[in-house]
Parts: structure tokens; sequence; C-alpha cells
């Protein structure tokens, strides 16, 4: 099986797994809170999103959720959206069916199902034809098919954000896998791997024109179970946000 099959194959057995055995919102779980930076940033821009879907002939805002899962990001910001009373559309895609169905069920639980669409589809695939308010890459842009098909989606997120909107990426590099037992390394494919200078050099090159508001970066670290092993799977994790200018 080529490599990109095996990191595929890999990334669906690990998600389909965790989404069985975790809930949302599972305090023992990575699904127990949204990103930090999201909701902070969804707080600051609460006042301007509301006068821009308050005026005259105005329409939700739009927001594209890129890997959404099962709502770890999308349920609470639809809550806090509709909270604030800011009509919204959150355009969630995940090449997962499973983790889509989640989706929607967690959003009528928590009574958002009309701020979410739940879409089936692969990060490759993703052809906006519609200006974002806010376009949400939260540990998924890795596992694009290549470095090329990631430079191809940077460059179509860039052109599809509305002026003054904002892109939010979580990004993973660096990645290692160690056994438990004896700090032995464990074979573990990822779609597109990555090292930090690489990213730095990618958003240099894709995303010169919007401006960098914030970036973050910080060590991974998690213990889980990996094909039958425990296994330490560690990394460095990058966040940054960009708003287009007006």
């Amino acid at each position: 099986m080529p490599i990109g099959d095996q990191a595929r194959a890999e990334t669906i057995r690990y998600h389909e797994s965790y989404y069985s055995q975790h809930s949302l919102f599972d305090q023992d779980s990575w699904l127990k809170a949204p990103d930090q930076y999201l909701l902070a940033l969804a707080e600051g821009q609460a006042p301007l999103w509301r006068k821009l879907t308050g005026q005259a002939n105005s329409r939700p805002l739009k927001i594209a959720d890129l890997g959404a899962g099962v709502g770890r990001n999308a349920i609470p910001l639809a809550r806090f959206l509709k909270e604030q009373s800011i009509p919204a559309q959150i355009d969630c895609l995940d090449l997962l069916s499973l983790s889509i169905d989640k989706l929607e069920q967690y959003a009528e639980k928590y009574g958002v199902s009309e701020y979410i669409k739940g879409i089936v589809q692969d990060n490759d695939d993703f052809q906006p034809t519609t200006e974002y308010d806010l376009i949400i890459a939260i540990s998924t842009l890795e596992h694009c098919s290549s470095k090329a098909s990631l430079q191809a989606l940077l460059q179509r997120l860039e052109k599809a954000l509305a002026p003054q909107g904002h892109l939010i990426v979580e990004i993973t590099t660096d990645r290692q896998v160690r056994a438990v037992e004896d700090n032995s390394a464990v074979d573990t494919f990822v779609e597109t791997p990555l090292e930090k200078g690489e990213v730095e050099v990618l958003f240099q090159t894709t995303l010169a024109s919007l401006e960098l508001v914030l970036e973050e970066n910080f060590p991974y670290r998690e213990q889980i179970e990996l094909n039958g092993r425990q296994v330490f799977w560690s990394s460095c994790q990058t966040s940054k946000i960009f708003k287009k200018r007006a």
C-alpha cells in the first residue's frame, strides 16, 4: 500500500475509534473544549459581526470549519453566536461521514442545528464558491494529500476570505511517536509530514497578503493507544490567526 494511502487509513482508523470512545465535551479527551484562540476571536469580533448581520439586506455570517470532526469547535462557536443573536451558517467539512453524522446529532442536542451545515468532503476537494467571514482550519492541514495540495488549499482559503475576514489555523509539525514500554520509535504515518521551518515558508509564500494578528507555538504530548500499543505522541503545534485587510 502506498505511504499516502497508509497515512489516510491510519487517520481514519484513529478518528473513528476516538469518536466511538469519546463524546463531545468529554473531560478526559481532546474534545473537552474548543480551541482557546477561536472563542477569544469570536468574542472580540462579536460587535462587528452583530453590526454586519443586523443591517438591512444583510446576510448571515459565513463560516467554514475544515476538518470539523464531531464539532469540537463548530458547536461551541454556534452556541456563542446564537447567544449573541448573530445569525450564521457554519459549513462543517470532514472526510468521515461518521464525523458529520455525529456532528449533526450534537448540533441538534445542543440546539444549534440551524447554524450547522455538515458536508462530507476532503480538504483537497474544497473549492470555495462564496466569501467567508471566518475560516477555521485546526489540526487538519497536515491531512492534505501532499505539500502541493496543502499549498493550493491555502491559496484558495486566502482568496475565499471576505474583507476583514479571519483565517485561524493550527498545524502539527515535527511529529514523533514512541512506545511507552521502551521509548523505541513507532512507525506511524501522516499524509503530509511537516517540519516547523517548512510551515513558516509555506505561510509566507501563500498568505503574504494577509495580516498576521496572532502566533503561538507550543509542544504537545499525549499518551494514546495506537494499533494495540501504548505510545507517547509528541509534536509541535503552531497556531496562527490571519486577517484580510478591508
